[in-house]
């Protein structure tokens, strides 16, 4: 690898590490609702701390929550992950489209793929490596699973076999991804069948009680609630990264190298079916985006190398990256850096202290009502259960109780019976009632008649 080149992937992964720690520059918190929920799921594993309704809930995620849980156990703390490892893991992403775009096009169109990567937008809705999800995993894992698989090392098996455990969507968009590698580079054979046979054995212990606990319901498992619109893919790229990007295409066909242009295809036929029939089942459309722009990576990269080659004169072709790759910024890198504003607040410094002093001040077995928003952090900070909370999609159970929540504080805390009917010991908001004791600024604390 040339010098230059290892400066520039060096500058390029940094400035994404960078930009995608912005905004975690003022915020040391989870910056997403998922996030929030993965923090509760990974801290009971780690802490045996409660879920947010108590009880036992089993997750098909639980692979990450383990890893995040076994790097608590070693002294690491979740705020610190969730403050500092999604860049850590864009690094990894960064890397692994690195290493593939060179092995398939060269190290030029390599450089143009990270830059597509460092400049990739992450949103509340389609999620993306700013986020220390599951998903951003999934999506170092793709790169890495395919190039294996270009290098017809059999490694892939383990790759796929984690992506099972960690984020199943990923893992069945790398089975779609992977069986049409095969297809266009002529490896579908028996061998590459039983090897994903033995990555699913592998990762059916995990599977196992999940499938004996809903029976045949498992297979809705698999079905996602539509909670997004259809999003226009050129306007959300910008319309000179997508015309860069269709080049690729086009030159990746014309080197016969099939895969990119066939798996593009793959990937956008499970995009129309949300267009056209509002159909999520399997891959949920939000994530089948990011999976598809990782494959666009790889072709605009492709395509830039491609441009910069049509002319013959070296310093030509030094003026025409360095033309080509300032366009690239002035058209990518504003949208990037305002994508990052409007992301989640859940909560600020004074509710952080706030629920701290209710983890150490409260019994274990607390039921904790309040905003149902500031809810989600309330279990991982805190350590207690709620009674209610925002989740990620529609629930008609959800929203009942998050109603009755808002009702309680709309009339200043007053109906004790409510309080008392659902267990509930510690209000954490604002409330006016003689009947509560506020221990703490705007933490109450309620004891039943039948408990005094």
């Amino acid at each position: 690898m040339k010098k230059y080149a290892t400066l520039l992937l060096a500058i390029l992964v940094v400035s994404s590490a960078f930009l995608n720690f912005l905004p975690h520059q003022n915020y040391k918190y989870p910056l997403h609702v998922d996030e929030w929920v993965h923090f509760q799921f990974s801290n009971h594993l780690s802490n045996n701390s409660p879920l947010y309704l108590g009880g036992e809930v089993y997750s098909l995620e639980g692979g990450f929550h383990f890893l995040l849980a076994t790097l608590n156990s070693l002294g690491i703390s979740y705020l610190i992950m969730f403050t500092f490892f999604a860049s850590l893991v864009t690094i990894l992403i960064c890397l692994g489209v690195f290493i593939l775009a060179r092995k398939l096009f060269g190290e030029t169109a390599a450089l143009f793929s990270v830059l597509f990567v460092v400049l990739l937008k992450s949103t509340v809705a389609l999620l993306g490596p700013v986020f220390l999800v599951p998903m951003a995993v999934g999506l170092f894992f793709i790169p890495v699973a395919v190039y294996l698989v270009h290098i017809k090392s059999s490694a892939w098996v383990l790759i796929l076999s984690s992506t099972l455990i960690i984020h199943p969507p990923t893992a069945l968009a790398l089975l779609l991804l992977i069986n049409t590698q095969f297809i266009t580079e002529k490896k579908f054979n028996a061998k590459n069948i039983l090897l994903q046979g033995l990555s699913g054995l592998i990762a059916l212990p995990f599977y196992l009680p999940f499938f004996f606990e809903r029976g045949a319901d498992s297979v809705n498992a698999l079905s996602f609630t539509i909670i997004s619109g259809a999003l226009f893919i050129p306007s959300f790229l910008g319309y000179f990264i997508t015309a860069i990007i269709a080049a690729g295409i086009y030159f990746s066909t014309s080197k016969k190298k099939y895969f990119i242009a066939a798996s593009s295809l793959v990937l956008l036929f499970f995009i129309i079916l949300f267009y056209k029939f509002k159909i999520e089942f399997f891959l949920p459309y939000r994530r089948t985006l990011m999976y598809l722009f990782i494959i666009f990576a790889i072709s605009f990269g492709l395509g830039c190398a491609e441009i910069i080659s049509l002319f013959r004169s070296k310093k030509i072709k030094i003026i025409i990256t360095i033309i080509l790759s300032v366009l690239i910024l002035v058209f990518s890198l504003p949208q990037k850096l305002e994508s990052n504003s409007p992301i989640y607040h859940i909560i600020n410094e004074e509710d952080f202290r706030a629920l701290s002093y209710i983890k150490e001040n409260t019994p274990e077995e607390s039921i904790v009502l309040a905003d149902p928003w500031k809810s989600n952090a309330i279990t991982p900070i805190a350590e207690r259960q709620v009674y209610s909370r925002i989740v990620q999609g529609p629930s008609r159970e959800s929203e009942a109780k998050n109603e009755q929540a808002r009702i309680f504080f709309a009339n200043n805390c007053q109906d004790t019976a409510f309080l008392e009917q659902n267990n509930i010991s510690v209000i954490y908001g604002k409330c006016s009632s003689q009947n509560l004791q506020e221990v703490y600024p705007n933490v109450h604390r309620f004891q039943s008649a039948a408990a005094s």
